[in-house]
């Protein structure tokens, strides 16, 4: 902090800041005042989902929580006693402790330059902002461990499987009641960054939704673990949060058709409809175009650099697209959708089914490898932006396709402009 600032505490341990210039005292840390305040520069990007986990990632970084695992959150609420005892309350000094001891252990394995003291001041500031606003000094326990895992670092998959650790009861199960607060408790985050329009209804709708095919009122962990991989609607920044920043220093050896950022770095969004047409990050969040390219055309989005196999997958579906008029009317969600509870405003609500349809979860990038073609397709001249050693390996491939090979390839290729042309036939008929 600056020399004008210093913390105090009040007699129940929760630390309060004190302006020796102004003569005003606040709850909040002087940093975390002024990272809240800089979130206002993500309100640019159109995708609710996008830019909640814009925010988040932000906070994240100012709390130094990118460089906490998971492993290391478990551990130290065990060693302070509590990796069972859900249903308690801690108090301030108690849950400070808690997250100095995850700071330290992180210190200890290799984050050397880590502030142990004020990370630990500025993540407990931010706790006691979502789940104890009135400053009584009583924290319960669970939304506390629900807090730190979502800011954390670590898998979406083990943050899946420790929510549903934390809401399972002695018979293994998940309880409704367990599961509300669970919703309850997660949207207190989106609240928090100014996203409760957006994602901060529909906890009911949430609730039902998963519980829609249980016979009573609990439900299998396993049940519940398929539903948050389904990406419901009201927690779908928690993955998109993930790809977010596994893909901040990815760079695509690709131009951005907008910007002409080369290479593009973060995720990067292709064009399904129109060719060889590729967005950065930035012209995506602010719907930035070009003159041919439509908002409403499909989107492939890679939170890593693209493979030779996926390029030409790629391809196919633009060639599909462009051909066929019935591919591409209706493009399938990548998210559960809430149907309930969600009276948003415009920018909120503007066809928020649009935005997601261009979301792609990372469990879904294994399927894009399956059943494609080895060799690229003419037409898809994207070599020009390779480096040399990814050029040698396709020219490599392409002088060992023997005479078979590319007849057939051709035929297939012949088949499909014939399938689409049938396909066209019947639509205008229909």
């Amino acid at each position: 902090m600056e020399n004008k600032w210093s913390k105090s505490e009040t007699c129940n341990g929760i630390p309060y800041y004190i302006n020796h210039y102004s003569e005003v005292t606040q709850w909040d840390h002087p940093d975390l005042v002024s990272a809240v305040s800089s979130l206002s520069t993500m309100d640019n990007i159109h995708f609710g989902a996008y830019r909640t986990a814009a925010k988040l990632r932000m906070l994240q970084k100012v709390l130094h929580m990118d460089v906490v695992n998971l492993i290391t959150v478990r551990m130290a609420f065990e060693l302070h006693g509590y990796s069972h005892h859900n249903d308690s309350v801690m108090d301030a000094v108690q849950l400070y402790n808690i997250i100095n001891e995850m700071y330290h252990m992180t210190k200890v394995r290799g984050r050397s330059t880590l502030r142990v003291n004020r990370s630990s001041d500025l993540l407990l500031n931010w706790l006691l902002n979502l789940f104890d606003i009135q400053r009584t000094g009583c924290i319960r326990v669970l939304p506390v461990k629900l807090g730190i895992a979502v800011i954390c670092s670590g898998s979406i998959t083990d943050k899946y499987r420790y929510f549903q650790d934390l809401l399972a009861n002695k018979t293994g199960s998940i309880p409704r009641k367990m599961m509300t607060e669970f919703m309850h408790d997660v949207t207190q985050i989106t609240n928090m960054i100014g996203e409760s329009e957006t994602f901060g209804k529909g906890v009911a709708a949430s609730v039902e939704d998963c519980f829609q095919s249980a016979l009573g009122q609990t439900i299998t962990q396993d049940d519940f673990h398929q539903w948050l991989l389904s990406e419901p609607q009201t927690l779908v920044w928690l993955p998109t949060l993930h790809r977010f920043s596994a893909a901040e220093t990815m760079k695509h050896e690709v131009k951005c058709s907008v910007c002409k950022m080369h290479p593009v770095i973060g995720l990067r969004y292709q064009c399904l409809k129109c060719f060889n047409f590729d967005l950065c990050q930035n012209c995506f969040f602010t719907r930035r175009s070009s003159k041919h390219h439509k908002q409403s055309h499909p989107m492939q989005e890679y939170c890593l650099s693209s493979k030779s196999k996926e390029d030409v997958r790629a391809f196919t579906k633009t060639v599909r697209n462009n051909l066929s008029k019935k591919h591409g009317r209706r493009i399938k969600k990548k998210y559960r959708s809430i149907e309930d509870g969600y009276d948003s405003d415009d920018r909120a609500s503007d066809n928020q089914d649009a935005e997601l349809e261009t979301h792609v979860r990372l469990s879904q990038m294994s399927e894009r490898l399956k059943a494609v073609e080895t060799q690229q397709p003419p037409g898809l001249n994207r070599s020009d932006s390779l480096p040399p050693s990814i050029k040698s390996t396709r020219q490599s491939i392409g002088t060992a396709t023997t005479d078979e090979s590319r007849y057939q390839e051709r035929r297939e290729l012949e088949d499909l402009i014939d399938q689409l042309e049938k396909e066209n036939e019947y639509v205008d008929k229909s």
